[in-house]
């Protein structure tokens, strides 16, 4: 991992992400691009809508699929450690990165789009909830 000006300028700035924080994140972003919209009709509307933009909440839904697929059981683990414990935590580091140019911001985006969406570590934890249906005998 090799940290640029930018991210050393983060660091310094707010203690309570690493550069791997920010790697997650900018991960993340790239694996939406890679991997597409959700099968969500009304997501994939509003990502036709806004030009391929991500809003806060599908950016928030792909950070738990990304998290579950790279780190498996771990993953809520692996987020703690980087700082990630809430969809605000993953707002922060989105907007440390607009602050200084590694990502774009578009005019309807906001920081309040990351706050309270959803319970990140439930989230991470039904990633993983296997379903067993006991067969009746006759």
């Amino acid at each position: 991992m090799i940290c640029s000006d930018a991210i050393m300028q983060l660091l310094s700035r707010d203690r309570r992400f690493s550069a791997r924080s920010y790697d997650f994140v900018q991960d993340v972003l790239e694996y939406a691009l890679f991997v597409g919209v959700p099968s969500n009709e009304e997501t994939l509307a509003e990502y036709e809508e806004n030009e391929g933009h991500i809003s806060g909440e599908t950016l928030c839904r792909f950070a738990v699929d990304y998290a579950a697929a790279q780190f498996g059981y771990m993953a809520r683990e692996v987020l703690a450690q980087l700082g990630i414990h809430t969809t605000s935590d993953i707002g922060d580091i989105v907007y440390n990165l607009i602050s200084v140019g590694e990502i774009a911001q578009s005019s309807s985006d906001s920081r309040d789009d990351f706050d309270n969406l959803f319970d990140l570590e439930s989230e991470l934890e039904k990633s993983f909830e296997f379903a067993y249906e006991r067969r009746r005998r006759n």
